[in-house]
């Protein structure tokens, strides 16, 4: 079984997919299996987190580009932050 590897859900191509995206199948894309009240994501139980980010990226590639390049963002404003508490800036 496979873990989710994004720190942050709102970055994760298959969350964003699970809140309505389709793939070019027409066919569902996304990590919700039915059990996301169980506090797990579907990749979490089994769902393939590979496949489902190759079905995406077929139908959806600009927005898996824009949440990469949000993730990216995120990740270097918080490594500037604790630089700067690191050193007593802030």
């Amino acid at each position: 079984m496979g873990k989710c590897p994004h720190k942050d859900i709102q970055f994760c191509p298959l969350y964003v997919a699970s809140h309505g995206l389709n793939g070019l199948d027409g066919k569902y894309i996304g990590c919700d299996d039915g059990k996301l009240g169980d506090g797990l994501c579907g990749v979490d139980r089994g769902v393939c987190y590979s496949a489902e980010l190759a079905r995406m990226k077929a139908a959806h590639p600009a927005e898996v580009a824009r949440l990469a390049f949000m993730a990216d963002a995120a990740e270097g404003k918080a490594q500037r932050d604790r630089n700067m508490r690191r050193i007593g800036i802030h």
